[in-house]
């Protein structure tokens, strides 16, 4: 039998796909997508299923996703929404002001309901930090 995860909890999936009877909530969701997994994992009738239906492959897709538009890492960004600008580093703060003040990347905001004045205020307090001045 098939199971989908959603918010915290897992779900028995119906045969039309769509969410059937709650099997368990959990305090996160990772802990419900670790239990579906289980549950593919030691359930002799998802055997079958889990080649078919690959429910926390999306999960895991987005995950990655993220931590790939954020190439400097866990660090602190401009624009953290998009992974863009970092400003970890003096070096990184100068570049992302000089970066951020071209058109061509000026043009790109509003991008995913961050503002170019929010990216732009975020990286002068970044600069008053460094005691750079910024104009």
């Amino acid at each position: 039998m098939p199971w989908k995860v959603v918010g915290n909890c897992v779900y028995k999936k119906n045969e039309d796909g769509s969410t059937g009877e709650k099997v368990k909530c959990h305090a996160t969701r990772d802990e419900a997508v670790a239990h579906m997994r289980a549950l593919y994992k030691n359930v002799p009738d998802a055997q079958r299923h889990s080649e078919q239906f690959v429910p926390f492959s999306r999960y895991e897709f987005a995950d990655a996703k993220a931590k790939a538009k954020k190439p400097y890492g866990d660090v602190k960004y401009a624009d953290p929404k998009n992974g863009k600008y970092p400003i970890d580093t003096e070096a990184h703060i100068r570049a992302a002001w000089s970066y951020i003040n071209k058109p061509e990347n000026a043009a790109k905001y509003p991008l995913n309901g961050v503002s170019l004045s929010s990216v732009k205020a975020r990286i002068r307090a970044a600069m008053r930090k460094i005691g750079a001045t910024v104009s």
